[in-house]
C-alpha cells in the first residue's frame, strides 16, 4: 500500500481495498512518501483488522530491523519522513475492516480504505 497526498494534500491510499482470505498468510507494505514534515506526517490504522488477525511479523524499510510477535499486536504507524514498514498476519475472522491514514494537520486530512476477509 502506498501513501501519498492529493492535490489538496489529503492523503491517498493506493489501492483503496484489499480482500483476503480467512487465515491466509499477507503481508503489508506501508510505503511512506518522501516529503514528510512533523505537520505533514502520516498515521496509517487498522485497528479492527488488526485486533482479528495474528500478527506475526514487524519491520522497519530501509534499517534491517524486524520484530517477531506471537500473536501481539500494534495500534498504529506513523510515518514522519520517507519510509517503510510492513507487517505479517493472519487474518482470523471473517468481515470488512476499515483502514484509515490520517496527516497531521489541524484538523486532519483524512483517507480510508477497506480490507474485506472472506
Amino acid at each position: 500500500m502506498e501513501i501519498t497526498h492529493g492535490e489538496d494534500g489529503t492523503p491517498v491510499l493506493s489501492p483503496e481495498e484489499f480482500t483476503l482470505a480467512n487465515g491466509g498468510y499477507y503481508r503489508f507494505n506501508v510505503v511512506c512518501p518522501e516529503k514528510l514534515t512533523s505537520e505533514t506526517g502520516l498515521h496509517f490504522e487498522a485497528t479492527k483488522l488488526l485486533e482479528n488477525a495474528h500478527i506475526r511479523v514487524l519491520s522497519v524499510g530501509g534499517v534491517d530491523i524486524e520484530f517477531y510477535t506471537q500473536g501481539l499486536s500494534f495500534r498504529a504507524i506513523e510515518c514522519d519522513d520517507a519510509g517503510s514498514a510492513r507487517f505479517s498476519f493472519h487474518p482470523m475472522r471473517t468481515g470488512v475492516y476499515e483502514i484509515y491514514v490520517r496527516d497531521q494537520a489541524v484538523p486532519p486530512k483524512e483517507a480510508f480504505g477497506r480490507v474485506v476477509v472472506e
